[in-house]
């Protein structure tokens, strides 16, 4: 026999709620303010957009050109041509054998080897980890 089969029934009751939330599909309030959006994509990479706006070129041997509108980019792989227009933010470059132009920018991040990138406009802050990268202001 069951001594407490009210207070179970009580308890079942109050908890199923909050047991339903845990194991819920439905996208609670910080699901829906983080996403990505991948606007291209092939067998050498891709660019991702996140929701803060960051455009991330990622893989091999792309060839992109993205207009930045005070927003962060990164290019991380390797053999990859990427040109920014208007100005970007932070702009960070990973790997090797990169080539980048940036119209504008306020700092430049590289880590990796053999990797150019060039810049306009007034000079950004440079940090540079790796061996044969150049960075250079344009003509």
């Amino acid at each position: 026999m069951n001594r407490y089969p009210l207070a179970r029934l009580a308890l079942a009751v109050v908890l199923a709620p909050a047991l339903g939330a845990c194991f819920s599909n439905a996208p609670d309030e910080a699901d829906q303010e983080t996403h990505t959006t991948i606007e291209a994509g092939n067998k050498h990479g891709a660019v991702v957009v996140d929701s803060d706006g960051e455009i991330v070129i990622t893989g091999d041997k792309t060839v992109q050109t993205r207009a930045c509108t005070g927003q962060d980019v990164q290019v991380v792989g390797n053999a990859n041509q990427a040109t920014f227009t208007g100005r970007c933010g932070e702009a960070t470059v990973m790997g090797a054998d990169n080539r980048v132009s940036l119209e504008n920018v306020t700092s430049i991040s590289l880590i990796g080897s053999n990797n150019t990138v060039t810049w306009r406009g007034t000079k950004p802050e440079i940090s540079n980890v790796g061996t044969g990268n150049r960075i250079l202001k344009a003509e």
